[in-house]
């Protein structure tokens, strides 16, 4: 898109569910961290290699939950939502001023504490979770 994105002078977490491959989510996580450059982007999963996390994300500081080192977990990651949930719950996120989440099923339940500000992007539900 040709639109500039004003860049904002906080301390900024980016939570994100997972990135299995480039989708809808993660352009707008792209969007996020154009507004955000410096900011850290926070997932349970991050599975794209290394051209398109570069394409995708910059140089954006990635920190991914220890779920992330299952043996072959793209395979069945689909199947572990309650320990991704708790996954999220234990992302510290006390040292940003804002965290920024982009979430259709976990990343909203990131813990934060009264003098952050949390705002939550939310994308469709996780329909297969519903089936």
């Amino acid at each position: 898109m040709s639109y500039s994105c004003p860049t904002l002078p906080y301390r900024t977490a980016l939570v994100h569910d997972w990135m299995p491959v480039i989708g809808g989510a993660e352009r707008v996580l792209a969007e996020m961290i154009a507004c955000c450059p410096q900011a850290d982007v926070f997932t349970v999963f991050d599975f794209l290699n290394a051209t398109d996390r570069s394409e995708l994300l910059g140089n954006a500081r990635v920190i991914a939950s220890g779920l992330n080192k299952l043996p072959k977990v793209q395979h069945y990651y689909r199947n572990l939502l309650l320990a991704a949930t708790r996954a999220v719950e234990r992302f510290d996120v006390s040292k940003y001023d804002l965290v920024l989440s982009s979430s259709t099923a976990l990343a909203k339940g990131v813990i934060t504490h009264s003098n952050q500000h949390h705002i939550a992007y939310m994308h469709s539900t996780t329909r297969y979770a519903w089936v």
